[in-house]
């Protein structure tokens, strides 16, 4: 026991110390407090001989640390044995105590090696402890191509985790099997989609696409076009017309692919024939529907918009379905005061309200909801007459608004001849279409 004491006291133990300790803890009774001292000297002087400081015991082994009972050491003591054995290439009785114990405290670069050689043992196999410690050495140590193939093939962790993941992987050149459409559809799902067009990129150039996958990011890339003003990527808009091409039925197309490529081509100096046909089928079934929308006065420039939509000029809000918006407006200068009026639920959140305004007026409007039982103003603007480039001039809207403009800057001679026209139109309506 005395020469025991002593051993314990050395602040460097020799082969024959750590042999005399290890007789003692195994053929004798030791008090708790005196057996802990002895497995903590036993301990150190193993980490100190596999970190070759220390020449090694005569039988050169560590049979001592894998018989003992782990249960009875400390936190930093299992972590002396576990380093010991993964130095010393014990690599699955190491692994069972990261397994049982946990990785606090151990070094990364001993985790690293352990993490690769138990990949390799087990064939790659999915695992959640070997998973979780591959996760680990990636975060706090720079990983090897055995680490990242297997995170590419098993790993699934939040969007920023499996991007990072994704990306270190390619610039290792690891094979990254169906990393892409996991990640694409996850931010799908859950509309973390700052980097989907990078990776959605990557998926469809590497990977055999899946026709739902295709659609859901294309519908999303839609929906934030068309309701959310995102800019979007020409490509979004050629598939959208491909799809629509293909599809012999308009109507089974989702609406928010034709309302996404409807508002792109009123935003173009000019279309193809094959783009004004097209445009003016895909209009013909929103109209049908009952959808009218803003920019449509826009593509009256490359196809034919009924009248009494151009005759008018649209209010167009983007609210809340859950909530109703309450429009008040007055057309100056003939109105002095506001008054409220109907808004039309047209698509998703989408309200509009149309309103005829001649040459020389203007439209002011306020839109509110209400919060906690008060109207709050939510939106408000101004909108003045606005005559379509190219648009025949012989509607009766036009012609009105001629008539005003030739009023305004007093030319009796324009107006009088206008007024004549007007009446030539009307008679011939009159004529041409009788009311039954």
């Amino acid at each position: 026991m005395n020469a025991c004491a002593k051993a314990c006291r050395k602040e460097v133990l020799t082969g024959d110390d750590a042999i005399l300790l290890e007789h003692a803890d195994q053929k004798m009774e030791l008090h708790p407090l005196f057996r802990a001292k002895v497995l903590s000297a036993i301990v150190r002087y193993y980490k100190r001989m596999a970190d070759g400081i220390e020449d090694e015991k005569k039988d050169g082994s560590v049979s001592y640390l894998l018989s003992l009972d782990k249960d009875q050491l400390t936190r930093d003591e299992r972590n002396g044995v576990c380093g010991t054995l993964i130095r010393c290439g014990h690599f699955s009785e190491a692994y069972e105590m990261v397994c049982r114990y946990g990785l606090e405290g151990l070094p990364v670069n001993l985790l690293l090696r352990l993490c690769g050689r138990m990949l390799l043992q087990n064939l790659f196999d999915r695992d959640d402890h070997l998973l979780y410690l591959t996760w680990y050495v990636f975060e706090h140590e720079k990983p090897d191509s055995v680490i990242l193939d297997y995170l590419c093939e098993h790993f699934n962790g939040t969007v920023d985790q499996m991007y990072r993941v994704l990306m270190q992987g390619l610039r290792l050149r690891v094979e990254t099997y169906d990393l892409e459409e996991r990640l694409v559809a996850q931010m799908l799902f859950t509309g973390n989609t700052a980097k989907l067009d990078r990776v959605f990129e990557l998926y469809a150039s590497r990977k055999k696409t899946g026709e739902i996958v295709v659609r859901a990011y294309f519908t999303v890339k839609s929906v934030e076009y068309f309701l959310e003003n995102r800019p979007t990527d020409d490509k979004v808009f050629a598939f959208l017309e491909g799809a629509v091409q293909g599809s012999s039925d308009r109507e089974r197309i989702p609406d928010i692919y034709l309302l996404a490529l409807t508002k792109y081509y009123a935003t173009l100096p000019e279309l193809s024939e094959e783009q004004r046909r097209l445009c003016q089928s895909v209009v013909d079934v929103l109209l049908d529907a009952g959808m009218i929308f803003a920019y449509f006065k826009d593509l009256a420039r490359f196809i034919h918009i009924p009248g009494n939509i151009l005759d008018k000029e649209i209010i167009e809000y983007h609210g809340n379905r859950a909530v109703r918006p309450y429009l008040r407006l007055r057309i100056l200068p003939q109105e002095e005061e506001f008054h409220y009026e109907e808004m039309r639920l047209v698509y998703r959140d989408i309200y509009i309200r149309e309103k005829v305004i001649f040459e020389g007026e203007t439209l002011e409007y306020q839109i509110e909801e209400e919060e906690d039982g008060v109207r709050k103003t939510k939106e408000k603007g101004e909108i003045s007459c606005r005559e379509i480039p190219g648009r025949s001039r012989e509607s009766r809207f036009a012609a009105l608004n001629e008539m005003s403009l030739s009023l305004k800057v007093n030319n009796e001679t324009a107006l009088r001849e206008k007024m004549r026209e007007y009446q030539k139109r009307d008679a011939a309506v009159s004529a041409l279409f009788p009311i039954a």
